[in-house]
């Protein structure tokens, strides 16, 4: 009795299915045409029909075999892709810890270099200052030697006795 269930639900599921693809009213018409060519000409409808019967085997076979070889040739292809990059991974990542390591040794080699330089321009005398930490033209550490600190000075003297003589705004230049 369960099996008689199971195939009644599963044949109403296939009518269900076939309803969705082809409506039923298109289907009784193409039943209708093929029973009224049979009936108009028995022998082509026979030639026809074990015509279809005959080919369909080999055609769904060839079909079957042309897609599961699609398949096979894709799925070889992810694997031989797969191997092939694990392999130069094994190359990879060997070489991007060298090249980490080596960008840390110059980068730490140029922050020595740039403290020992700034070190020895004030032991020779040179001022060094600011912090470097703008982002503006001009920002950043500025070294003067003795001569242009005291240009610098005599610069400053300079304008300041401009401003006292009441030189403010009124020149040719706008000065």
């Amino acid at each position: 009795m369960a099996v008689t269930e199971k195939a009644t639900t599963l044949l109403a599921l296939a009518q269900r299915q076939l309803d969705r693809v082809v409506s039923p009213s298109t289907r009784r018409e193409s039943w209708d045409r093929a029973v009224d060519f049979s009936a108009r000409r028995p022998a082509l409808f026979m030639f026809l029909t074990l015509l279809t019967l005959l080919t369909a085997p080999p055609i769904l076979l060839f079909t079957t075999f042309v897609s599961s070889t699609i398949l096979l040739a894709l799925g070889a292809a992810v694997v031989f892709t797969l191997f092939w990059t694990g392999v130069a991974l094994f190359f990879l990542v060997p070489a991007l810890f060298i090249a980490v390591g080596f960008a840390m040794f110059f980068w730490a080699w140029a922050v020595a270099s740039f403290i020992v330089a700034r070190w020895l321009a004030g032991r020779m005398g040179f001022e060094v200052f600011g912090s470097g930490s703008g982002s503006g033209l001009g920002s950043g550490l500025v070294v003067k030697t003795n001569w242009e600190r005291t240009k610098g000075e005599a610069w400053k003297r300079e304008f300041e006795r401009y401003k006292k003589e009441g030189g403010e705004g009124g020149g040719k230049n706008g000065l």
